[in-house]
């Protein structure tokens, strides 16, 4: 197995690049785009790469190895693995869903179900969930192939809801590691609070961060 870790990366939170930095991983730092343009973007870092299993996460999160290391030691490539993360700073709930997402062209509250942090780390086994919401998630470059990111709209959102969906029709799980969870540091639907908080998308880069 030879994994790689995408991070969507528009912004320069310090303690969060400092833990993505800190990461025992090959990685792909894509900086500066929206989603939109990542739905190119990314297709061509699959499309481009020998990595068999490949992950994206997002970069307001401060990520641990152990949650990383707990995703990949069960993956195998029938199925979507992934870790957790709280939904805002002061939530309890944490971007998995319980239950079968309702599909909708844009999604709203609705939804989901989202399954408290204590509900996943309790689980016996790994957690069956119908929604991965970009904390570590990990499929197989041909599954990437298959289920390419997209997203609604320009410059883009709910790219998670739109994978989750596509994957729920064509019956491949989503398996949520009880071991996964990281912290998101978002509050009230954004990070501006935060020093380097601030989206910056315009002049995108793509770079390299291999261990060979």
């Amino acid at each position: 197995m030879k994994p790689l870790l995408m991070i969507m990366n528009p912004r320069k939170i310090p303690q969060c690049m400092t833990a993505l930095e800190a990461l025992q991983i090959d990685k792909v730092w894509l900086k500066n785009w929206t989603e939109r343009q990542l739905v190119d973007v990314i297709a061509e870092v699959v499309a481009s790469t020998d990595h068999d299993v490949i992950g994206l996460v997002s970069d307001d999160t401060i990520p641990t190895q152990h949650a990383l290391d707990s995703v990949l030691q069960v993956f195998e490539p029938s199925a979507v693995y992934t870790g957790f993360c709280n939904m805002e700073e002061n939530t309890t709930e944490v971007n998995l869903s319980a239950s079968p997402l309702i599909v909708k062209d844009t999604a709203s509250i609705d939804c989901y179900d989202f399954p408290t942090r204590k509900e996943v780390e309790q689980s016996v086994g790994l957690y069956r969930s119908w929604f991965t919401g970009f904390a570590f998630t990990f499929m197989s470059k041909d599954m990437w192939q298959r289920f390419p990111f997209d997203c609604i709209g320009d410059p883009g959102y709910q790219s998670d809801y739109r994978l989750s969906v596509r994957l729920q029709e064509a019956d491949v799980p989503i398996w949520a590691s009880p071991d996964g969870f990281i912290k998101h540091l978002r509050l009230a639907e954004s990070t501006k609070h935060l020093e380097g908080g601030t989206v910056v998308t315009g002049n995108g880069s793509v770079v390299w961060e291999l261990s060979t």
